[in-house]
């Protein structure tokens, strides 16, 4: 199990002369050391530093993927769930948000609080104009809202990209 986490060179360090990384990695060979069906990493990422995050975020989704494992993680980092996950599920005050794949989730939010916690987005304030099929076809922002200095107004059509 050392080898297959990149430690058989330390085995015979204990636990306190590891760095943060390398005992992270002790955690999830602890962990997968009696073969589960599916093993919960809940947080396993948050007490390392930036270059090692980047780093352990590319390990362990290998070795998930190499081992053919079932893991269910918890998350508060948007980053760790894209990069990690093959789906997400988004949990806000206990109760699914949105779930679907790390692209799905990503270009499609369903709620404000999906789109927020998926990374960047832009909201302009506005109105539909025009409902085709139960759909909004399209809206209308105050002219601050594009930056221009003679515009008068902003028409908006949402259309997904694929």
């Amino acid at each position: 199990m050392l080898d297959q986490l990149g430690l058989g060179h330390l085995g015979n360090r204990h636990p306190h002369q590891l760095s943060g990384g390398q005992q992270q990695r002790v955690a999830i060979g602890r962990a997968l050391v009696y073969n589960p069906p599916v093993i919960l990493l809940d947080e396993p990422l948050s007490n390392l530093d930036a270059k090692l995050r980047e780093e352990a975020r590319v390990f362990l989704r290998e070795l998930i993927i190499k081992l053919g494992l079932s893991a269910l993680m918890v998350t508060h980092d948007q980053n760790e769930a894209m990069a990690i996950s093959d789906r997400i599920l988004l949990l806000n005050n206990g109760v699914i948000e949105q779930q679907g794949t790390p692209q799905e989730m990503y270009g499609s939010p369903a709620t404000l609080f999906a789109a927020e916690f998926m990374g960047s987005n832009n909201r302009l304030h506005g109105k539909v104009m025009a409902l085709e099929n139960g759909q909004g076809r399209g809206s209308k922002a105050p002219a601050g809202a594009c930056g221009g200095e003679r515009a008068r107004g902003l028409a908006l059509a949402s259309r997904r990209r694929r």
